[in-house]
């Protein structure tokens, strides 16, 4: 029986959100309603949100020696999340992402990765254990790539271990190893123009179709990696 039912290796970000009227425009300063800090990363968010579904989880992640890394990881265990694959560094802080929200309650983020950057293949290799101890191993694009390829590529070694990938926020170039280790992929495509790996269709996972920019509808597909551009369906 496995360890967890899932090992997410990804990101941990402190949320410093400010409430403004409207986002200010360049070298404006705006007075702002409210301000709140939260938690935030992909990687955490999806951890924590399994722990609270009832799975026993573990996170993988880097977190700087300060308060929103010491608050990080007490979220996680009051949460229910193991921490025993949680590093910590001294050489930089805990990742912070600094968001302004409107009136309308559209966003602007800003992602300061911080600690999250230094999360090394050497460090996803020492956890190698809790990787192939999980049913589900989940992977995101907010820590380096050469570190998530080695998750991904452990779980594969493991067997029988599923492995999702969610290749959030876009950043170009991805190697076809991003595509081709995880056995499902999520995509999380922003409504900013099209993502750089839209050329990209995958086996049983959703797509938002891209046109001109503008994500207008999801489609099914079904098909092995397949080259060529995303078009209306």
């Amino acid at each position: 029986m496995a360890s967890f039912d899932v090992v997410v290796v990804g990101s941990a970000n402190t949320d410093l959100i400010s409430y403004v009227p409207r986002r200010p425009v360049g070298g404006e300063t705006i007075t702002g309603t409210a301000f709140e800090t939260g938690f935030g990363g992909k990687g955490s968010n999806q951890c924590v949100m399994a722990a609270k579904l009832g799975s026993r989880t573990a996170m993988v992640a880097k977190l700087g020696d300060d308060s929103f890394g010491r608050d990080t990881l007490e979220n996680y265990k009051t949460n229910g999340v193991n921490t025993d694959s949680v590093f910590i560094t001294s050489e930089a802080a805990t990742g912070v992402a600094p968001i302004a929200v409107d009136a309308t309650g559209e966003n602007s983020i800003i992602v300061v990765p911080g600690a999250n950057n230094l999360l090394s293949v050497a460090d996803v290799e020492s956890v190698r254990d809790a990787i192939t101890a999980a049913r589900v191993v989940v992977c995101q694009h907010e820590i380096p790539l050469e570190s998530t390829l080695a998750a991904l590529q452990i779980a594969k070694d493991a067997g029988n271990v599923v492995s999702i990938f969610n290749p959030a926020p876009a950043q170009p170039p991805l190697p076809d190893a991003a595509f081709t280790l995880p056995g499902w992929h999520s995509l999380d495509l922003p409504s900013t123009p099209c993502a750089p790996w839209s050329n990209h269709l995958f086996y049983s996972v959703q797509l938002i179709d891209c046109v001109d920019g503008d994500y207008s509808q999801k489609v099914s597909v079904d098909s092995q990696v397949v080259e060529g551009k995303l078009s209306v369906v």
